[in-house]
């Protein structure tokens, strides 16, 4: 059970802040809601004190939404920090608008500077109180509320240093409960930020539990990229993370051919260890890094192959139940999405510009088809799998001619029809 409450919306006499104040009192009362979105543009400071209110009086409330608060200031930032505290949140998703961090009084550059400091140190400690229980929260989503073409124009949330340091240390901290972490939109969070967060978690050893790592439009680029392929590698942990967002970003050709060799890498780990998802949607790779992408696919293909096919001459008596795999998982399947759309109203004037090259139409379906087979195969051992108690008769997974069996033929070599 959900609310969701556009605030300032409603056509009466009654305050932004009154109207909030009603619904908390309602969301108080109320044994059944576990996720509140307080959403538009009139929330502020003294709404704070109402979110307090309610997560402190309603232990179910589980998932928090506060968007678009562009009357909450510095001062408001902070008493929600000290509202998250006790808190007993899984889920928060702050969309902050980059008005937030400049004065609406007229004041020169100084004035200026002073507030986004201030905002900055804010939202810090925001990050920290909302990361303090490590047993809690399980996905965080911090971004600016701009449209992606906006934010493509230089927008975004700005420097927030200091902030962002938060996040990293908390996060860190945190490793072993959190899931999910979107920052997709904050411009500040760069090649260092990036490597910095994924070094500590790797330093962790095998704790962490992060699954999803969600980068869209942030200043990451190649080298930021060469971190996630070390982290993906291993470094002495065993991840896993296995959805990478990294749309609008700034990687090009050496940073998705590192990616490409740490999925190569990744072929011989179990499947919950393995990279599923990736998605570069608008990024400047051309032909070459998605030539990468796809000889990685085929490699583990082939690879996944020659374990089925070996466990078919287990020998009688052996350990193992001849002819079969113990678990799917044993098995590992790979990718099964990777998005390299080129999308939006700007996209030829960015290709015109050489800022977007474009990529062979051929290749791009070939990958698809390459992720297909992946995800195809996986749900045909899991199939056998719950069919035959747990085991999966090698022989019957063979027997899928366009998928395991598949991967010793022949491949088609892409053409160069470019999109």
């Amino acid at each position: 059970p959900e609310f969701l409450v556009p605030v300032g919306d409603r056509d009466d006499d009654a305050g932004p802040d009154e109207r909030v104040s009603e619904i908390i009192d309602a969301v108080i009362e109320n044994e059944h809601i576990t996720t509140l979105g307080l959403w538009q543009t009139h929330f502020s400071d003294a709404s704070v004190a109402h979110v307090a209110r309610v997560l402190n009086s309603n232990p179910r409330i589980t998932s928090l939404s506060i968007e678009n608060p562009r009357r909450l200031t510095p001062a408001g930032l902070s008493a929600l920090a000290d509202a998250l505290g006790p808190s007993k949140l899984r889920t928060l998703s702050l969309k902050i608008p980059p008005q937030s961090s400049t004065p609406t009084a007229d004041g020169g550059a100084d004035d200026a500077a002073a507030m986004r400091m201030r905002f900055d140190q804010a939202l810090g400690r925001l990050f920290t109180a909302a990361l303090r229980t490590s047993d809690q929260l399980r996905s965080i989503t911090i971004a600016p509320t701009d449209t992606i073409a906006d934010l493509r124009d230089g927008a975004g949330m700005g420097n927030l240093s200091y902030s962002l340091d938060a996040l990293a240390q908390s996060l860190v901290a945190n490793a072993g409960s959190i899931v999910s972490v979107d920052i997709s939109g904050v411009q500040a969070w760069g090649d260092d930020e990036i490597n910095s967060l994924l070094h500590a978690l790797a330093w962790r050893g095998g704790e962490h539990t992060l699954t999803r790592l969600a980068l869209t439009n942030t200043s990451c680029g190649d080298q930021g990229a060469m971190a996630l392929a070390g982290f993906l590698k291993g470094s002495g942990t065993t991840t896993v993370l296995n959805t990478i967002e990294l749309d609008y970003s700034n990687i090009g050709d050496a940073g998705v051919t590192a990616i490409a060799k740490a999925i190569k890498r990744q072929s011989l780990t179990p499947f919950q260890n393995q990279l599923r998802h990736l998605s570069l949607v608008n990024t400047p790779i051309s032909t070459v890094g998605a030539v990468a992408l796809l000889d990685a696919l085929r490699h583990n293909r082939q690879v996944r192959a020659a374990k089925v096919r070996a466990a078919t001459k287990a020998p009688e008596g052996s350990a193992e139940d001849h002819g079969t795999i113990p678990t799917s998982a044993d098995i590992g399947f790979g990718l099964e999405s990777i998005a390299l759309r080129r999308t939006g109203h700007h996209v030829r004037t960015l290709q015109q510009e050489a800022k977007l090259p474009k990529i062979d139409k051929r290749l791009l379906q070939q990958i698809h088809k390459e992720c297909a087979l992946n995800r195809d195969d996986r749900l045909r051992s899991q199939a056998l799998e719950k069919r035959h108690g747990g085991k999966i008769p090698s022989l019957e997974l063979l027997g899928n001619d366009a998928g395991v069996a598949g991967a010793s033929g022949t491949e088609d070599k892409p053409r160069h029809d470019e999109m």
